[in-house]
């Protein structure tokens, strides 16, 4: 995220959910369809996965779970997947199911689909999953 003059900032300020009931324990960040959600809320900082990565060489595996941001960061992480050799998502939505493999299609390296099976086609707590794999 750039902050004022071009410069990066080192955290982006975002709420999060946070709830620890029967029926859901987690947390995710908020978004506009949680309106009406009803859990305690906390602002967090959080830094981009491209940040996460500029500092290392090689990365095995990134697992990506993050309650229906998956599009959101790995989209901006894109040009910086080049020296992944593996990304595991589980996905939130028929959307980012639909919507994944164009990220990949744009992203650094040569990415090519292991496992895809999408939402409500496999029992993992209503979501889907993705193994993609960097054949560069």
């Amino acid at each position: 995220q750039a902050g004022r003059g071009g410069r990066e900032r080192r955290h982006r300020p975002r709420a999060l959910l946070r709830r620890r009931s029967r029926s859901w324990y987690g947390q995710a960040l908020v978004r506009p369809e949680d309106a009406g959600f009803e859990a305690a809320v906390r602002v967090v900082r959080t830094v981009t996965l491209s940040k996460l990565l500029r500092p290392l060489n090689s990365v095995d595996l990134v697992d990506v779970d993050i309650q229906g941001a998956e599009l959101e960061v790995l989209a901006e992480a894109a040009p910086s997947l080049g020296h992944l050799r593996r990304v595991h998502v589980e996905t939130h939505s028929s959307l980012i199911d639909q919507q994944l493999p164009a990220v990949f299609e744009r992203a650094a390296g040569e990415w090519t689909p292991e496992i895809a099976i999408p939402l409500g086609e496999a029992d993992f707590s209503g979501g889907g999953v993705q193994l993609w794999r960097n054949e560069a």
